[in-house]
């Protein structure tokens, strides 16, 4: 029976499928991307305000939706300000400087997600490709982004089992429409081998409370000191040492996203105390943790 659904389904393949691949199998890389949600809205933006510079660790889309006559400046790095006013999509990637300022007039309609889009549980799924902000004001694609925001923030904050499949799908969607924007980076033959070289010293400093040794971290990747310090920089692109620094920035983050005080953040991150936790995330952040906590929730 299994020969001849076999020969049926060859059968069929060879009478009905256009010739594009002459193997019909697929082999993809053995990792998992995984679209995690930080935060999102849907927000009235009044005239005149600011969001005020700032630098998150979390990637951004956001819609602007406006009344004729209605604008906004945007900027964004060390681009020039762009002054807008349509109906719009923007995307910025985590780490990228950006502000955004209303104008006098009227008053804009923000949808707004904060995101990370990681492979393997813990990597940057964008490291993977050169991709710079982006705005959209094409009408066909605005509204393919916004039905995608519109889906991802409206599913319940308890989801269920469907719900939480929805909702999983709808985030690959939506990185499916930003990679279109991205080109793939150009890595050596063994990169792929070294990723899933370093999965446990990549889980190890995300659950760590305290910055694990060299040593410890090369022993987890069955590799030697200087040999794990080279493949760690050249797959992730920094150091342990910056990378540990990048994850207890995230997790500051994230934590000001609640209720806790900047003295019990700095606490449960390990630092010394309060000034040294906001002198650390001020280098990173662009502006001091109460600033950031009254900011960036902002779209």
């Amino acid at each position: 029976m299994n020969l001849f659904t076999a020969k049926m389904n060859k059968t069929t393949e060879n009478s009905f499928c256009l010739p594009c691949d002459l193997d019909s199998t697929k082999r993809p890389l053995n990792s998992y991307v995984e679209f995690k949600f930080i935060r999102g809205n849907r927000t009235l933006v009044p005239p005149s305000y600011s969001t005020g510079w700032r630098m998150m660790p979390f990637h951004l889309c956001t819609m602007g939706f406006r009344k004729p006559g209605c604008s906004s400046t945007l900027e964004v790095g060390d681009r020039e300000p762009l002054i807008v006013q349509e109906d719009n999509f923007l995307f910025v990637p985590a780490g990228i400087p950006h502000r955004f300022t209303e104008d006098e007039h009227g008053m804009r309609e923000s949808l707004w997600v904060h995101f990370l889009a990681t492979f393997n549980g813990e990597i940057n799924l964008f490291s993977l490709f050169d991709i710079e902000p982006f705005y959209v004001s094409d009408p066909k694609m605005v509204a393919r982004f916004a039905a995608l925001l519109t889906e991802i923030v409206s599913i319940p904050q308890y989801a269920g089992i469907c719900d939480s499949v929805r909702f999983q799908v709808t985030g690959m969607a939506l990185i499916n429409e930003l990679l279109a924007f991205a080109k793939p980076k150009v890595f050596p033959k063994n990169h792929d081998e070294n990723i899933q070289r370093l999965q446990k010293a990549l889980s190890l400093l995300h659950t760590s409370q305290k910055m694990p040794t060299t040593q410890t971290l090369a022993q987890l990747s069955h590799l030697s000191a200087s040999r794990f310090l080279a493949v760690f920089h050249e797959v992730i692109g920094v150091s342990p040492g910056r990378y540990w620094e990048q994850i207890r920035y995230e997790r500051a983050c994230k934590l000001l996203l609640g209720n806790l005080s900047i003295s019990e953040i700095s606490e449960q991150l390990g630092y010394s105390d309060a000034f040294h936790f906001s002198r650390k995330f001020k280098k990173h952040a662009g502006l001091c943790p109460s600033e950031y906590r009254k900011n960036h929730l902002e779209p």
